[in-house]
């Protein structure tokens, strides 16, 4: 007796999504940010902003949720009292993004 055994392909993704449109600038309290992620082969999962003092914060996309190829991401981040005070600058943050794999993707900017 023989027998056989067929399996379907399996696809490994380890690209990191692509970030475009990156866009930061000062705001009136604070600092403005946009950005586009767009992955080839699943949803993105999720990103956060590393802002100056080492701490993170997560960053919705504009529609809510993560559940797509493509999300766009905007947020106006307001600077805590302690950024006006302590000398941080020139700011540095950036923005990290992963989809349903891990894979990572970082984008930085500099506000003087």
């Amino acid at each position: 007796m023989t027998s056989e055994r067929i399996q379907r392909r399996i696809a490994v993704d380890n690209t990191p999504p692509e970030l475009s449109g990156w866009e930061l600038r000062h705001h009136r309290d604070g600092f403005e940010l946009k950005l586009e992620a767009r992955d080839a082969f699943g949803p993105i999962a999720g990103a956060e902003l590393v802002l100056p003092d080492g701490s993170t914060q997560r960053l919705d996309p504009v529609d809510g949720v993560c559940d797509s190829k493509t999300e766009k991401f905007a947020a106006v981040i307001t600077y805590p009292q302690a950024w006006l005070t302590a000398p941080l600058r020139p700011w540095t943050v950036t923005v990290r993004v992963w989809d349903l794999q891990g894979n990572l993707s970082t984008v930085t900017g500099v506000l003087p």
